[in-house]
């Protein structure tokens, strides 16, 4: 459907609303969600096993649903932490979008924690108090959400006072200590700046609305930086949130169907999020200009942009890489690794489609001190990203494009037109302060494409790839004469090591009987 036909504008810059069901089919859609069912089956990710916790504004329910054993809260357990028993038809509908057995976009979770706002922020994070040193202990164990794993914030915090301070930070702690991934929504109306609270702190993922009437970037405090950091299609941002919240329990369940903690991190799932994101209409960095902003990350109003959640599952599905590995990247993949002062991180990834985009998105964190009576924060680490042109070797030749914010805890590329060749996807480290070097999480995601074993060029893999593929094992110099611009390298590679080799043999005839295929 046409964006703007189905554009929708609130006369109310609230955080409460209602949308009809078609809206919830049609949201999911434009996200990539029914592309990606329909094409994994019954290996879809639904967010099974993962806890989530649901924090509703003050007014006066917060539930989303009491002892309802039909429809979309069938088969859920909700945990009252507050103890007030009282529903409210908001938390209802951010419910249905985050977890409802059929409008949902993540229906595996089963369980849900609940509180409201006041009670979180008060016995939580105790945001109007400082807490003395010998209290730190009993207030970190506080702090943990025990098997939550994802919190939505649907609701804002508006005045820029010490306790939403404390809270900001507390939260940031949270995420960094706990890996509680904080997903916050900004406010309706598209005049509306960014709240000070929960959707100004760094290691969130703070969403928009893909429409554009929802706040805009940058922050007004703790430095001008960009939010949002995604937009999703709905008519209330309290619905855009939980629908990101949903997306990041698909990841999360993925991650563990890998084996990969290291896929769980907060920061490698908002980098995979960027990274996977759809640029809308107006997309671009920063302040408005012809030329790219390098200075800026993400657009002020769409952040990295729309929420694709099939495109997040081939990124993480791709596998994690390594840095400065002498072997190429996949097209789509990711990374999780440490750059200090003055290092520099390599990762050369193979484009080999024409007129083709490439997006990669860096996240790592703000760490807090520790102290939580003045709650001070260490300095933010500054890390910068390039994407370059290279040379038949590898080495870089021309700088395509730069992201170099010393704001912000995120870096952001987006290039179109790229012809095939290897790209240098390259971060620096341009500081090491406490507690040093610094974790990231990486990743990138091109269009474009081929079919993995198609070693014949005819567009699909089947018997007649069988040949070729043997052939390319055993006299590569052959292949390449026979099969020009088809590189073994890359269209045999499935066992995830760079290389056509015997590794590839079985997961090949795996994928050629339909099985899973790179």
């Amino acid at each position: 459907m046409n964006r703007a036909l189905r554009a929708v504008s609130l006369t109310l810059a609230t955080l409460i609303g209602l949308a009809p069901a078609v809206v919830a089919q049609e949201r999911r859609d434009l996200t990539g969600w029914f592309n990606l069912r329909d094409r994994l089956g019954s290996a879809f990710p639904t967010g099974a096993d993962i806890t989530v916790l649901q924090v509703e504004g003050w007014a006066p329910g917060y539930l989303p649903f009491i002892g309802q054993g039909t429809g979309e809260f069938s088969g859920k357990i909700n945990i009252d932490h507050t103890g007030l028993a009282q529903t409210s038809s908001h938390a209802g509908t951010v419910g249905r979008r985050w977890y409802g057995n059929t409008q949902g976009y993540a229906p595996g979770i089963v369980t849900i924690e609940s509180y409201n706002a006041d009670h979180f922020l008060t016995l939580v994070l105790q945001w109007t108090r400082r807490i003395a040193a010998s209290e730190w202990p009993a207030f970190i164990a506080r702090l943990d959400p025990g098997d939550a794993r994802i919190i939505n914030n649907s609701w804002i915090l508006g005045s820029p006072s010490e306790s939403e301070r404390r809270a900001l930070v507390r939260s940031d702690f949270q995420t960094e200590f706990y890996g509680l991934i904080y997903i916050n929504a900004v406010n309706n109306g598209a005049a509306s700046a960014i709240p000070p609270g929960f959707t100004s702190s760094f290691n969130s993922i703070v969403v928009g609305r893909s429409d554009g009437n929802s706040s805009a970037g940058p922050t007004t405090v703790q430095g001008a930086r960009a939010k949002p950091d995604l937009v999703a299609p709905d008519t209330a941002t309290s619905w855009t949130a939980p629908q990101v919240g949903g997306a990041a329990a698909m990841l999360l369940e993925q991650a563990m169907n890998m084996g990969s903690p290291e896929a769980e991190l907060p920061r490698v799932i908002k980098a995979i999020m960027q990274a996977g994101a759809e640029k809308l209409a107006g997309w671009e960095k920063g302040d408005p200009g012809a030329g790219d902003d390098p200075v800026h990350p993400l657009d002020w109003r769409q952040g990295a942009g729309e929420l694709q959640v099939d495109r997040n599952y081939d990124i993480m599905d791709s596998g994690m890489f390594a840095a400065n590995s002498p072997n190429r990247v996949r097209r789509r993949g990711w990374s999780y690794e440490t750059v200090g002062f003055n290092e520099v991180n390599d990762y050369l990834v193979a484009i080999v489609t024409t007129d083709t985009q490439l997006n990669v998105s860096l996240a790592w964190h703000r760490h807090h001190t520790g102290n939580f009576f003045v709650d001070p924060i260490h300095p933010l680490n500054n890390i910068t990203l390039e994407v370059w042109e290279t040379d038949a070797g590898g080495q870089p030749t021309m700088l395509l494009q730069e992201s170099r914010s010393l704001l912000d805890n995120v870096q952001h590329i987006h290039l179109t037109g790229l012809v095939p060749a290897n790209y240098l996807i390259r971060l620096t480290g341009l500081t090491d302060n406490p507690p040093g070097p610094e974790d990231y999480g990486l990743a990138w995601w091109s269009d474009g494409g081929f079919v993995p074993g198609d070693m014949n060029g005819d567009g699909a893999l089947n018997g007649g790839d069988i040949d070729p593929f043997f052939l390319a094992l055993g006299d590569p110099a052959a292949f390449v004469l026979q099969f020009p611009g088809i590189d073994p390298d890359i269209w045999g590679d499935f066992n995830g090591d760079q290389r056509l080799n015997g590794g590839d043999i079985d997961p090949f005839f795996a994928c050629l009987g339909g099985g899973p295929c790179p």
